[in-house]
């Protein structure tokens, strides 16, 4: 076989294993083969169609992890540059956390949105955490609904003293599972399933995070107090100047990461007990790869009071304090 025919063989085999659908053109380079039939790895750098990178994307890589029986150079020497479209989803695999309390029937409605707008992947899992908090019978419908859905795991968690309990044990499962993807999302549609397809579409380009923004170009919030849009907002504004963060919004809880990235954020410590955790999680991300979107909210997921802010303000002079000493 020529070396012409190599990569045209090459080329097909990626194209028919990653599902090629995006308009987005990725330029192969430092192509290594292990030989006939065995994994290769193809490190890329997202580019235009005519080999100019992408705006914001700088030197970004991203690998993938394909198998075919490839006939090409083996000692891991690239043959050629090789252009192909997108991200190989199919090939991924996708953990959802959402803790639950009291969502009733909409539960169930619910989980099944969420799991239609998270089609396409290799495998998806959607985890509930429910703990003592729900007083109805939203676990008894979950458990019930899981027995005829495989990709609903419903995590009892007595435990849990609190809202933040409820996420981390919903982190800890999920990256237990191994998946390439997380993806974190309130309850009772406040969150809306319709934007999560947004989300994925932007983690394709290969972000370490993707955080959804009720205000960039394009977010909304509605059916919430006006009380709630000004402690969101100017938490945002007041964390931006303080810890050097440059997000539209720090407080939003509608994100995906990588494995690897909510790993890193976790092994941190998350040592907020009120909606701030949102905001420490963000501010550990900060030197990460990170981008925002633009969400759809309704309605406040958490009361939001003295406690709260007084919990906010305490951990906010404790990152204050990690970004002077050059911890964050």
């Amino acid at each position: 076989m020529t070396s012409r025919d190599r990569r045209a063989r090459l080329k097909m085999i990626i194209r028919e294993a990653t599902n090629i659908s995006r308009t987005q053109r990725l330029r192969f380079r430092n192509c290594c083969a292990e030989g006939l039939g065995q994994v290769f790895v193809v490190t890329v750098i997202c580019c235009r169609s005519g080999g100019d990178p992408i705006p914001g994307s700088g030197r970004r890589r991203a690998a993938a992890h394909i198998t075919g029986q490839i006939c090409g150079r083996a000692d891991g020497h690239p043959d050629d540059t090789f252009v192909m479209h997108a991200h190989p989803r199919a090939a991924l695999s996708l953990a959802v956390v959402c803790p639950m309390a009291n969502e009733g029937a909409k539960a169930v409605a619910f989980v099944d949105a969420v799991l239609a707008a998270c089609a396409g992947f290799r495998r998806r899992v959607f985890l509930a955490v429910v703990d003592h908090a729900s007083s109805d019978n939203t676990r008894q419908l979950l458990e019930e609904h899981a027995r005829f859905t495989t990709d609903l795991k419903v995590i009892w968690a007595p435990e849990n003293r609190g809202v933040v309990d409820a996420y981390v044990r919903g982190y800890r499962e999920a990256l237990a599972l191994d998946p390439d993807w997380i993806l974190e999302i309130d309850a009772g549609f406040s969150h809306q399933p319709s934007d999560i397809p947004v989300l994925i579409a932007k983690m394709e380009q290969g972000y370490d995070c993707v955080f959804g923004s009720r205000f960039c170009a394009g977010g909304s919030i509605s059916d919430s107090s006006r009380k709630r849009y000004w402690i969101s907002w100017g938490g945002t504004v007041l964390t931006n100047l303080l810890l050097g963060t440059k997000l539209h919004d720090m407080t939003s809880g509608f994100q995906l990461f990588t494995r690897e990235a909510l790993q890193k954020i976790v092994d941190r410590g998350i040592e907020s007990r009120g909606p701030f955790f949102q905001t420490e999680m963000k501010t550990y991300a900060r030197r990460m790869k990170v981008t925002e979107v633009p969400i759809q909210y309704r309605a406040a997921s958490h009361n939001v009071g003295s406690k709260q802010i007084k919990d906010a303000f305490k951990n906010l002079w404790r990152l204050v304090g990690m970004r002077i000493a050059g911890r964050v």
